[in-house]
This record gives structure tokens, sequence and C-alpha cells, in this order.
């Protein structure tokens, strides 16, 4: 399978992208304290929180169309280093010039009227079966394992006057912010963690205002290995990420990828104007059906083995599916501790002490 051109090294979007971002639900800011549990999640259930009502109709055109990444490579460069779109990468709903462009592209011009292209949410949030893609799967084959500034060099051989070079020279100076920290060593692993980490290293919580240089320490140049969540869990969880950071206002800090380019707060009240669309749109996916055979006999025996062994905590399906929102001890679940030992252990809480003091701070637990 072909790499993805990518124009920034992940998505939190949503998105994310904006993708295991920390924005956290509007509140007042955490008061700085020295207790080391003050970002640290109990153990136990995890209760739901109001959220706001969007469209799921209007979700999905902003989630393939609007460009809540804000800077990118200029059209016409894009162009000379792929002429060509696969059709099987097209997607229904995209309008304009995103209609041309492969599904995790979308297209926008910016503000010096240069045509600019960007990665939107769906490149890491959307994969393919065969030849067709699907919205809201994780991609297991999606490769972070280059450095992204190589794409930025060869694009820039073909920018052509001083607004595309303005253009090119923003993008280029965000990648140089974030590459030494997005590239994983495997390739399915997706380091949307990093990326939150390292916009946030170069980011001014109380006006978003990007600085060429850190201004708290960056993360490690070596992500912790983690898969992408499918978008179909929105609807059940109560936390949107594995360790239950993502509490509150979900809609806030799902297109946090949008922080690579925003350099104002107003820039992200804007995007945030449309982002409990998007949500509404998560909120209503369902997984696709499985498109091969499926031995109904060994099905049962799978199903009898899961309800017993697995159902406690990853829930239940069928016809009356449950999820019980809970924080299991590391001890009682035995599974790899890398990820979460690494998201508590407190070497992050720079980070979360960040949150604290943007505009949207209020409540983060890890």
């Amino acid at each position: 399978m072909s790499r993805k051109p990518l124009v920034y090294a992940a998505s939190a979007v949503v998105a994310a992208s904006v993708v295991a971002a920390i924005w956290v639900g509007v509140g007042l800011p955490v008061p700085f304290s020295d207790d080391p549990d003050r970002f640290r999640s109990p153990t136990g259930r995890v209760a739901a929180t109001p959220q706001r009502a969007g469209d799921p109709e209007a979700g999905y055109a902003a989630l393939v169309n609007e460009p809540y990444v804000g800077c990118g490579m200029p059209y016409s460069a894009y162009r000379r280093v792929a002429p060509e779109t696969d059709p099987a990468t097209l997607l229904p709903g995209r309008t304009g010039r995103n209609a041309e462009l492969p599904y995790f592209l979308t297209a926008h011009v910016n503000d010096d009227g240069v045509e600019v292209i960007s990665n939107n949410c769906l490149v890491c949030h959307a994969g393919r079966i065969g030849d067709e893609v699907v919205v809201g799967m994780g991609d297991a084959f999606a490769d972070f394992t280059a450095d992204p500034r190589q794409l930025v060099t060869q694009v820039g051989r073909y920018v052509q006057g001083p607004d595309e070079s303005a253009a090119w020279q923003l993008w280029a100076d965000r990648i140089e912010g974030i590459a030494p920290y997005t590239q994983t060593n495997t390739i399915g692993m997706n380091p949307a963690t990093n990326l939150s980490w390292a916009l946030m290293a170069h980011r001014d919580p109380r006006d978003m205002s990007w600085s060429d240089t850190p201004l708290i320490d960056p993360p490690s140049t070596t992500p912790v290995p983690l898969r992408t969540p499918p978008w179909w869990w929105v609807g059940k969880k109560n936390a949107m990420f594995y360790t239950t950071i993502g509490r509150g206002d979900h809609a806030q800090y799902m297109l946090f990828a949008s922080l690579l380019c925003a350099d104002s707060v107003d820039e992200l009240q804007e995007i945030d104007s449309y982002a409990p669309d998007i949500r509404a749109f998560l909120e209503d996916l369902t997984p696709p059906e499985y498109p091969y055979p499926v031995d109904a006999e060994l099905a049962a025996q799978g199903q009898e083995l899961f309800m017993t062994e697995c159902a406690s905590c990853h829930g239940t399906y069928g016809d009356t599916p449950s999820y019980p929102n809970r924080v299991v001890p590391l001890d009682e679940i035995g599974t790899d501790p890398l990820y979460a030992q690494t998201m508590t252990d407190g070497s992050l809480d720079r980070f979360y002490d960040w949150v604290a003091q943007s505009p949207h701070g209020g409540t983060v637990r890890a």
C-alpha cells in the first residue's frame, strides 16, 4: 500500500485531529498545586457529562470540507508532486476542489489568495477495505516512519511567487517544530499524542501565539506506540481517550490538530463553532459490516468467552449494547502498561498545566 502524502505528521484532529489530545471542557482553570495526583483519575466509573447538540449531516460536511488545519502546501506545488488522484480515494459529499482530492486532504484559499492543501482528520481516522474508504476506521497501514520535512523540501522546489512562498514557509516552520516528535518506529502506529504535546510546547497557552523555539520542554522524540481508535466508540465513551483524558465538552478538543496553524483564540473559536456538528456525526457512526463469511458456531463460542472474560471492561454488543466506562487498575488488567504509565507518571504534567492555563482550562485527568 502506498504512503499517503502527509502534509503534517498526524491528526489529532478530530480531529486531530483532531486524536489523544487533552483539550478540556469549559470551566475554571485548575489551580496550580504541588499535589502529585492533581491530574490523576481514581479507578472506578467515569461519569458522563453533557455534550453540545449538533447536526450530524452538517458535521460530515464540515469534516470533509472545512479548513480546520489552516496551513499547508500551495495547490500548484502539490500537483507537481502528486499530479494524479486515485479515484478509489475520493469521497462523496465533498465540494469544490475537495471533490478532486484524496479523502485525507482539504483545500482552501488563504488570506493572500493562495490555494492551500492540508491534511484533515481522515489522514488517521479513515482506512480502506479493498477500494472502499471507511470513515472512522483507524488506518492500520498509516506510515509515520518518515521525516515529514522531506516532503516539505520536495514541495518547496515548485513554489512560485512571494505569496506561495509565504504560505509554504508558514507550513515549513510548523513542520520543523513538530517533526522531531512525530516519527514512529513502526507502520500502523499513530503519533498523535506526541503531536499534541509538541504543539503545546510551541504555543503560549494564554493567546495561542506560536514560538519557533519551545516555551516548555517538548515531548520525547520516541512516541509511545498507539493505535488509532475507531470513531464508532465516540457514542458510548464518557471520556474520549484510553487514559480517560477527554472529559467535559468533547467537541472542544476533538479538533486539537488545528493548533498546528491557528494563531489566535478567535481562529480556534471559529473552528469550534462547527465542532459540535462533527461530534454529532461521530456519535452516529456505526462500524461497517464484516465483509467475509462468519463461522456461526465458532462465533457463538467466541461470544460466550467474550461475555465471561472481556465484557466487564469492554462492554457488550448486539441488540442491547452497553459500555462500563471504567478506569481499571493496571495490576488488575495486566496488559502492556507503557502508555498508561507514561501518561500518569508525572513526566507530562507540564502539558496538563498548559491546558489549565489555556482559555479552555478546566479539569483534566489521566
